[in-house]
Parts: C-alpha cells; structure tokens; sequence
C-alpha cells in the first residue's frame, strides 16, 4: 500500500484515517494466524468483519464536509432569541 497523507487533513479525517490502517492491519494479523493452522471458520468471520468494517469506515472518510469553525459569531446566533420574541 503507497499513499501520500495530506498535512492539511482535518484531525477528526485523520483519526478516520487511522481507524481504517488499524482494521488493516488487524485484517493482516488475522490472515496471518490463518497461515499458522488457526480455526479456518474463525479466521473467514473475522475476515469479513473487518472486510466489512474498512468498507464502511472508506465510505466514511471519502464523505467530503466542508463545514468549517465559525468564529465571532454572537450577532444573530442565539436561538432562544426567535422563540422568545412575541409578535405584537
């Protein structure tokens, strides 16, 4: 596996990111105990559990949000402001 890590990720993409390397490297863990004589039926569940999981995990991490942290912005921003104000 070769890719290049963008320094400019935001940190809640890189946990993402790491979440995903992690089930990697649990998938290639486990693949290795199958080579070693391990219960064949609990390494193929394991598998595709964590097949299942970097499936999802991907899906996740390629969702693009560009939400950004909004400063000063008390102007406007409290809700309870609109719910209170009675129309004469």
């Amino acid at each position: 596996m070769n890719f290049t890590i963008d320094s400019k990720m935001a940190q809640g993409k890189l946990v993402e990111l790491g979440e995903v390397l992690s089930r990697i490297i649990s998938l290639q863990m486990t693949l290795n105990l199958g080579q070693k004589g391990f219960n064949q039926k609990l390494i193929n569940s394991t598998v595709e559990t964590l097949k299942s999981d970097v499936r999802r995990m991907v899906g996740t991490f390629k969702d693009t949000n560009d939400a950004e942290v909004i400063e000063n912005y008390q102007e406007s921003s409290a809700w309870i402001d609109i719910f209170s104000t009675v129309p004469a």
